[in-house]
């Protein structure tokens, strides 16, 4: 693994091809510069990131969070750890099937893409949701970690009666 900060860059337009790490974390940044297709890891949280960059497909683990995003791009295939709360994001891309984590909350979401079958940890509190789809509902009920706390869920909130019965029983 080759990590680079932010600061170890001595041009700041170029992270370097080999760079398997990349961490800019809190450098009050507003765009990030192309990123390598070796890069596993991207941690660019608390900046002013309105936008990323195209997202190679090598990349496993997100952690954009704390920026003013409305909208990722793409999410490479192998990704597997996405961290993108408080943000403005209104919606997620379509999620890759490896993923096992997601920590959206404190966005304006308001409707959760289908989960992968992969997932075990999904906090989204704090967030617009009204809706689940049954599909959500039957990955939701296999994962360690459950938080969608202060979202405007209605009465109706999913067609998915036994995963009504599964959260009154948590």
């Amino acid at each position: 693994m080759v990590s680079y900060y932010y600061s170890d860059l001595q041009d700041k337009t170029k992270i370097p091809d080999n760079c398997t790490i990349f961490d800019c974390y809190n450098r009050n940044l507003t765009e990030l510069p192309e990123l390598p297709d070796s890069l596993i890891k991207l941690c660019c949280d608390i900046n002013n990131l309105t936008k990323l960059p195209k997202l190679p497909n090598s990349l496993e683990i997100l952690k954009c969070n704390d920026n003013i995003l409305t909208e990722l791009p793409k999410l490479p295939r192998l990704l597997k750890t996405l961290i993108c709360y408080n943000n403005k994001l209104i919606v997620l891309s379509e999620l890759p099937d490896l993923l096992i984590e997601i920590y959206c909350s404190d966005n304006n979401l308001t409707e959760l893409p289908e989960f992968p079958k992969s997932l075990l940890y999904l906090v989204c509190y704090n967030n617009n949701i009204k809706y689940l789809s049954p599909n959500n509902c039957e990955v939701i009920k296999k994962c360690f970690k459950i938080d969608v706390l202060n979202n405007p869920f209605s009465a109706n909130f999913t067609d998915n009666k036994d995963f009504k019965e599964y959260l009154m029983n948590l």
